[in-house]
């Protein structure tokens, strides 16, 4: 939690720094946990943008690197670091830990894969940090849950389900699912979502505070 709370006062402090567009590919199913390769590298594109505006959501000079560094049956290491030019590494600090590489280990279990690290204060700053997590291999079918956009709603319960006829990134889905997490809005202001293919394909993580109405979140970059 005190991680996450550093995060959301660097970028309220910070939020007129860096900003710049940044042109997204689409997320390639070889990025999916299940075709994963040694070596290689899933880029996340960090965002910042105000639940008040829908349109008020820019890209930064930050982006995370997932490295895979082995695979033992259905274990995947990966390391994970900002890439080097990223604006967090040279004083803005939109990032906590920026110059640290964070270690953690995705599980391939049969109904989920499940994320997990060690150090439990530094799993993944794309999963905001959260220890064993878990996502579906297969879609959720209920509930639906309808989003206005990409704007979070803090009326919703914490619950898994499905999203459908998505946009991320310019690309279109027919279905994916999510998982909100608005456990903690009663006492920090804080929740979050995180949207991903049943493949273990994470597409967008994104995590907003009802208080100074900022957000912020990762956006798969290829």
């Amino acid at each position: 939690m005190r991680i996450k709370l550093l995060i959301f006062l660097s970028i309220v402090f910070l939020i007129s720094c860096g900003k710049e567009t940044i042109v997204i590919n689409n997320s390639s199913e070889s990025n999916s946990f299940d075709n994963l390769k040694v070596n290689q590298k899933l880029k996340f594109v960090l965002y910042i943008a105000n639940t008040n505006d829908v349109n008020d959501f820019k890209y930064q000079k930050d982006t995370l690197i997932w490295e895979v560094k082995s695979i033992n049956n259905n274990s995947i290491l990966i390391d994970e670091y900002l890439s080097q030019g990223s604006n967090s590494l040279s004083g803005n600090n939109l990032i906590s830990h920026a110059d640290e590489t964070f270690g953690f280990i995705i599980n391939k279990l049969d109904n989920n894969y499940l994320v997990s690290s060690n150090d439990e204060r530094k799993s993944s700053r794309i999963l905001f940090n959260q220890n064993q997590f878990k996502l579906n291999k297969v879609l959720s079918n209920s509930p639906i849950i309808k989003l206005d956009n990409w704007l979070p709603n803090a009326s919703l319960e914490s619950s898994e389900g499905s999203i459908i006829d998505a946009s991320i990134h310019s690309k279109k889905y027919d279905q994916l699912n999510i998982i909100i997490d608005n456990t903690s809005l009663k006492i920090s202001n804080i929740g979050s979502y995180f949207i991903y293919s049943p493949k273990g394909l994470i597409l967008r993580t994104l995590q907003y505070n009802t208080f100074n109405h900022t957000a912020y979140g990762w956006d798969m970059l290829n």
